[in-house]
């Protein structure tokens, strides 16, 4: 052999070793993920989900693609189970859930709310994530500020967000432009961007939109919504109150006393133009159609979800608003925004799963497939079309929203719902009623957490 073909040689060999060595090293990772091939061969993951959240639809279709990859890689295959309509949405879903435990046929891992937590952690139906995957790097740091409480009992953290599990239940206030220009109000967007949107000059635009339209009373009103003409849940969530808080020796409290809680009821009591007796009967006759009165400009704003928007970007086009509920005085976070989220999705590790190592690695891997998000919007993926210029900006408020914690503890809704029936309809101040009720409230905390 010449000289210079041995050299030539020798020189590819030299090309082809690193080469080979890389692929050695691909068996090991997935797209750079760590995660031997082959390793779940002959593994089922089964992953049980309700009918409302199944993942056909096509705003799941790249996480779709990431559940191919992990298939063909680890030898696993993921199997969704549908659960279909049966009764009460929530309670049908959860159990049914119950129901394949009892069977001795646990999935690996259910989506499901926040409301479960408590009581499925103390009746040994879930486990921690913790357990099998490092929550510090991947997924702890793209979860949801919002959704990192309401998941986790002290250090252990039960439920996760993925880019599936959309929250888009969190809420802002859409708002006419117009009717605002039309008062010589200043446009709350411009506010907030100006740091200057706070319960003065939302209460200020309050009134000049409560009016009368020549009817001889009024009939032209500041805002509707769901949760705030006489529950005031924007108010107490965006003065850094919630029903339930965890105490200094890490426990579940209930939090609805608390100053900043008490003094968010009295301000929207006081001071908030609210008319819930004029309200309630026309939102019935809009056949509860409450975003109507958007339309016809019977109201100026509306507290409503994100899911709302394309319908209201439809009929009311440029003068359409959005910003999110202003923060309350008492407020002591770095959030610029802390609006109401009625409830959030998560996905749980069953106590029953059979391979909880495998699922924990697929979640793992679908958290690093979506890298490219410092802080995924799950309301808001694969809609910028829809969202435009405010697309990051509803990303931040949702992840930011105040989860409803009530509804984690059976029986605690009705203590709330009585405490706002005496402030209403029977004068009693929320300092009061709120203290009156904490001890029955705390009782049912307790006995949640204790498995009763």
């Amino acid at each position: 052999m010449k000289r210079t073909s041995i050299i030539a040689f020798l020189l590819i060999l030299t090309l082809l070793v690193p080469m080979a060595a890389s692929a050695a090293t691909d068996e090991s990772t997935l797209n750079g993920y760590p995660l031997q091939k082959g390793i779940y061969e002959g593994v089922t993951i089964k992953l049980v989900q309700p009918w409302w959240t199944a993942t056909d639809d096509p705003k799941y279709e790249e996480n779709t693609r990431v559940y191919r990859e992990f298939e063909e890689h680890t030898g696993a295959k993921v199997e969704f189970i549908t659960v279909a309509q049966d009764g009460d949405a929530f309670e049908g879903y959860k159990q049914a859930v119950i129901n394949m435990v009892m069977a001795n046929d646990a999935p690996d891992a259910v989506i499901g709310t926040t409301f479960p937590v408590p009581a499925w952690v103390s009746k040994n139906l879930i486990q921690p994530w913790n357990k099998y995957m490092d929550l510090s790097d991947l997924a702890a740091k793209n979860i949801s500020p919002m959704a990192k409480g309401p998941f986790a009992i002290g250090e252990d953290v039960y439920g996760i967000q993925t880019p599936t599990t959309p929250i888009d239940n969190a809420m802002a206030i859409y708002y006419s432009k117009s009717a605002f220009e039309n008062k010589g109000l200043d446009d709350p967007y411009e506010l907030y961007t100006a740091g200057k949107w706070n319960w003065d000059a939302f209460i200020d635009a309050s009134n000049a939109l409560t009016y009368d339209g020549g009817s001889g009373a009024i009939d032209h009103f500041a805002i509707a919504g769901w949760y705030i003409i006489d529950s005031y849940q924007p108010f107490i969530a965006a003065n850094g109150g919630d029903t339930v808080k965890i105490g200094e020796d890490g426990k579940p409290r209930f939090a609805m006393n608390d100053p900043e809680t008490v003094f968010a009821l009295n301000y929207a009591i006081e001071k908030m133009p609210l008319h819930a007796d004029k309200l309630w009967p026309l939102i019935e006759s809009y056949d509860w159609d409450i975003g109507a009165l958007l339309f016809d400009g019977t109201v100026g704003m509306l507290h409503e979800c994100y899911w709302w928007y394309d319908t209201a970007l439809e009929t009311m086009g440029e003068d359409l608003g959005i910003v999110p509920f202003p923060l309350g005085p008492d407020y002591k976070g770095e959030a610029v925004s802390r609006d109401y989220l009625e409830a959030c999705y998560g996905w749980y590790l069953m106590a029953g799963a059979k391979n909880p190592q495998a699922t924990a690695d697929l979640y793992g891997y679908l958290w690093y497939a979506n890298k490219e998000y410092d802080v995924p919007p799950p309301a808001v993926k694969g809609y910028p079309e829809i969202f435009g210029d405010r697309y990051d900006d509803i990303q931040l408020w949702t992840n930011n929203a105040a989860l409803e914690t009530a509804r984690a503890y059976p029986g605690l809704e009705v203590v709330v719902a009585n405490i706002y029936t005496a402030i209403n309809a029977n004068g009693v101040t929320p300092a009061n009623a709120t203290e009156s009720a904490a001890q029955e409230a705390q009782a049912i905390i307790d006995a949640i957490l204790a498995g009763n």
